[in-house]
């Protein structure tokens, strides 16, 4: 559950103040709800397989380019 000070927290203004930091918060939040149906785990079922993402498909996931998801993650 998502708290009313989410973006008022030490941790989300510490990534907000990073180049390109609204990007990742934006990105961080927009993985947590994806995860949401999944039990907090961000995966996607093909047929009958759970299949994690990768940065390539995160990035299409978020409409974030690959630079931006690589360098949130690294």
């Amino acid at each position: 559950k998502l708290g009313m000070d989410f973006f008022d927290s030490d941790a989300i203004q510490y990534i907000e103040s990073l180049e390109n930091g609204r990007e990742y918060a934006y990105i961080y939040l927009l993985l947590l709800v994806k995860s949401a149906s999944r039990e907090g785990y961000l995966t996607r079922l093909v047929g009958d397989q759970t299949i994690p993402y990768d940065v390539q498909s995160l990035a299409f996931l978020t409409r974030a380019s690959i630079d931006t998801m690589r360098s949130a993650f690294y």
